[in-house]
């Protein structure tokens, strides 16, 4: 409920500066606030659609699992995600092989990719460098990292959580997009792991899918 209200109340706010307001400079700033109220209560209501649908498969056997190839779903959702990196100054590499087939439900699989490298390129300082690696037979690896503030290693299992928000943090955000990695993960019997980023610096995420 708090996630939700917060920017409703920002949203409120600039909406009632942005009809009182006469000088040009005010409207402006109160136009600027509605927006960033209205997308950032977007995303939150995006994120737990997202978390609902997750718990739903799960209770339900979850989406289909057909054979698909990982590494144009990877492509597809970097191509979409590329022009906010460009915005943010983020330099964003993929190394990754031609083809990964392996069993994934797509919708779950693309909120994954895109909560984690979202993430990488909301907190990254310059660059993003997404890797995927490995063969069929003796399973996939996913990496994503970035050079970025990181996260404690003593709150590695914490971010984890729904709705926890790491102390300090100045980015927005409604703390569930790691909690809906996890979610996804699972359903594929994959493996999540949390580490240093490049250089020592920033945040690595590591999914492990499972050998055939």
């Amino acid at each position: 409920a708090h996630e939700l209200k917060t920017p409703l109340a920002v949203i409120e706010a600039n909406a009632d500066r942005l009809l009182r307001a006469a000088p040009q400079a005010a409207a402006a700033s109160a136009r600027e606030g509605l927006h960033e109220g209205v997308q950032r209560i977007a995303h939150t209501v995006h994120q737990l659609l997202s978390l609902m649908r997750s718990d739903a498969e799960s209770a339900t056997h979850g989406e289909d699992q057909s054979r698909r190839d990982l590494a144009t779903l990877l492509g597809d959702r970097l191509a979409l995600l590329a022009p906010l990196a460009h915005r943010r100054g983020i330099e964003l590499e993929l190394q990754a092989p031609d083809q990964a087939w392996l069993p994934l439900a797509r919708e779950g699989m693309a909120t994954l990719l895109d909560n984690l490298i979202d993430n990488a390129i909301k907190y990254a300082a310059s660059q993003v460098l997404v890797r995927l690696e490995g063969s069929e037979t003796a399973g996939w690896r996913l990496v994503v990292s970035d050079d970025g503030p990181g996260i404690p290693p003593e709150l590695h299992a914490k971010v984890f959580e729904r709705f926890y928000r790491q102390p300090g943090q100045d980015q927005p955000g409604s703390g569930l997009g790691l909690a809906i990695v996890k979610a996804v993960a699972d359903r594929h019997r994959a493996q999540v792991e949390l580490s240093s980023g490049r250089g020592e610096r920033g945040l690595r995420v590591v999914v492990r899918f499972p050998a055939r």
